[in-house]
């Protein structure tokens, strides 16, 4: 497992080269480009993938293009606890690749995220996932945007695009858009968006058990967050998520 990208990288382009398939854990890849107004490049090239995981804990803004060419496998958790501006252009160019970028919000206490994800795709045999979700426990202000792009030459497209915010605060503020652009008829796609609270019997049930409102709340919120890093393929990068989030768990 790598701690950077920086062998890999060439003024602000990021390039897996064809063959090299690399595990990852860093913090803060944009602060590397401040040189660049915080903006970077990753080319996935044939028959490569990358497995990362990002913590974002100070960079404030962030513009990041992505290719991915033929047989390339993309997947990107990217933990977010800060004010952030991200902006995220995924192009794929090539033939059966697999595309997974999840992002999990848990902001500090007035912060403000927002995340501008969109993802093209005009060729054949890919598959997309494409997560977010947030837990507000404090007042905050998250704004999610996930458009999906597939073109008319798409054929044998899997996707699947989900925004969920988990809000535990009467002052925090939310926004999300699933948008899909789908002009081929050949592919399948599901996408939502749901905003929830503390579900009301699930916190009478455990309360009923003996637990606190404290240790329950943070039970049913630890169960949410789960979900997400559940999805991690990697299991040591599963256990270095939950020690980053172990005031959660």
């Amino acid at each position: 497992m790598l701690n950077s990208l920086q062998d890999f990288t060439i003024e602000n382009k990021i390039t897996i080269p064809t063959n090299h398939h690399l595990v990852v854990l860093c913090y803060d890849i944009a602060s590397q480009f401040a040189a660049f107004d915080w903006s970077w490049q990753l080319e996935l090239q044939p028959n490569s993938s990358l497995q990362l995981v990002e913590f974002n804990s100070t960079s404030n803004f962030e513009n990041v293009k992505v290719e991915q060419l033929s047989n390339s496998n993309f997947f990107w958790f990217k933990l977010v606890q800060s004010n952030l501006n991200s902006n995220l252009d995924l192009n794929i160019k090539g033939n059966v690749t697999t595309t997974k970028v999840f992002n999990l919000i848990i902001p500090t206490v007035d912060s403000t995220v927002n995340l501008n994800q969109a993802i093209t795709t005009s060729n054949s045999d890919n598959l997309v996932e494409h997560f977010s979700r947030s837990v507000q426990e404090l007042p905050s202000t998250v704004n999610l945007q996930h458009k999906l792009v597939a073109n008319w030459s798409t054929i044998n497209l899997q996707a699947n695009q989900k925004l969920q915010i988990l809000s535990l605060n009467t002052r925090a503020k939310q926004s999300m858009q699933p948008i899909l652009e789908i002009a081929s008829p050949l592919i399948s796609c599901v996408h939502g968006a749901t905003l929830s609270h503390m579900e009301e019997f699930s916190q009478m049930y455990l309360r009923s058990r003996g637990l606190s409102k404290f240790a329950t709340q943070k039970i049913l919120v630890s169960a949410f967050v789960r979900v997400l890093v559940h999805q991690i393929p990697v299991l040591c990068l599963q256990e270095e998520v939950i020690k980053e989030l172990k005031f959660l768990f």
